[in-house]
Order: structure tokens, then C-alpha cells, then sequence
């Protein structure tokens, strides 16, 4: 498979950027050409067995109008335009992580029960605000909400531990002008809070266990 970038000026710049580190620079136009003139033509090849491929393009559009197209060419066909279904972003998080344990004891039989460990964390609808939303580690998944983009703040709502509903503690919050109401700590009752957290609820089930 061949990937190739073409771009029309005045954009500038462009670079991609593979998984292995290496940069590939596809031309910078000296020229304005008319929209759609192809003025890099550079491409680079993906092997079979390693179709995931990061990539990364710097661009930079200096003046009127310009263009940039991803092509992707398969199995002798024509070059098109890479779908959107086809490129995922790339945040930054982790999603996963592995401990391995090597500190088994010398006999065989007894190396066998040790295993590695392992946890994925998932990022919900609006991954590239980075607020984790599933937990799971050996088999126990801790989940978490927030508040919907435009609606607040992004804070946190609520917490379930493994262990179910039961665990749920919600998070509740002072409105953006709401006052402490009364007089702690010789603040007057007229503070305004800002939006923060009056208290940390305990869950039910933790509380049950306390008493």
C-alpha cells in the first residue's frame, strides 16, 4: 500500500510522520499554483503485515486558499482519498497497561500461578477531554460520570465501585454565584462558592458497613 499527500499552495510545511520515527517532508511549493495542482507527490509504503500507521502532517496556509489530501493506494487500484472511518485520533492516553510479574519463585510448579496484571481505561464520548469514564483491572471495573460539554464544568458527577450501585457516591456542587448560606468559620453567609464540591458523599453500602 502506497500513502501519498498532495496539497496545492500556499500551504506549506507538510510532514508525516510514521510509527517508526522517521519523517517523511512531501515538498514545499515556491510557487502559488492553481487549486488542486499537485506539489509534492511524495509517497511512502506500508507493508501488509503493519497497516496501522501514525501519522502526523504539519501544515500551514499562508494566504488565500489552499488544499491538502491523505490518497491511499491498495492492491494496483487507483489512488482515493483515505476515509475518515479509516484514521482514528490520537490523544495520548493510556488505555491500557500490563504489570508482569517476574519475580516467580524458583520451582516450576509454583511460577505458574503467577501472572501478569493488566487494566484498560476507557474515555467515554469525548475522549480528547481525557476524563476517564471505565476502570477495569483483574476483572473489576470502576466507572465515573461528568457533566455534558456546555452544561457545566466538566466536573466530576458520580463513582461506582466494582462492587455495583450500591457503591455509587454522586457528586453535588454549589451553583457558579451560590453562597455558603451560613456563617462557617467566621466567613459571612454571603461567600460565594464558584461552583465547588460543598461535600464528598460516602456510598450507601460503605456507610452500612460503618454502623
Amino acid at each position: 500500500m502506497l500513502i501519498a499527500l498532495k496539497a496545492a499552495p500556499p500551504l506549506v510545511g507538510n510532514r508525516h510522520l510514521d510509527d517508526t520515527g522517521r519523517t517523511y517532508h512531501f515538498g514545499r511549493p515556491t510557487s502559488i499554483a492553481a487549486a488542486g495542482t499537485d506539489v509534492s507527490g511524495a509517497t511512502m509504503s506500508v507493508a501488509a503485515d503493519h497497516l496501522v500507521q501514525r501519522i502526523r502532517i504539519d501544515a500551514i496556509q499562508t494566504t488565500g486558499t489552499a488544499s491538502l489530501k491523505l490518497q491511499w493506494v491498495a492492491g494496483g487500484a487507483a489512488e482515493t482519498v483515505i476515509p475518515g472511518a479509516d484514521l482514528k485520533p490520537d490523544y495520548g492516553l493510556v488505555t491500557s497497561t500490563t504489570t508482569t510479574d517476574d519475580t516467580a519463585p524458583a520451582n516450576a510448579a509454583a511460577a505458574t500461578l503467577v501472572s501478569s496484571m493488566s487494566s484498560t481505561t476507557s474515555y467515554g464520548a469525548y475522549p480528547w477531554l481525557g476524563l476517564a469514564t471505565l476502570t477495569t483491572s483483574a476483572g473489576l471495573t470502576t466507572s465515573a460520570t461528568y457533566e455534558t460539554p456546555g452544561t457545566g464544568w466538566l466536573r466530576q458527577l458520580s463513582t461506582t465501585l466494582p462492587a455495583g450501585s450500591g457503591t455509587a457516591a454522586p457528586n453535588s456542587y454549589y451553583g457558579d454565584t451560590a453562597t455558603i448560606g451560613t456563617t462557617v468559620c467566621g466567613l459571612p453567609a454571603s461567600t460565594i462558592e464558584y461552583g465547588i464540591e460543598p461535600d464528598r458523599p460516602t456510598p450507601a453500602v460503605i456507610r452500612d458497613r460503618a454502623q
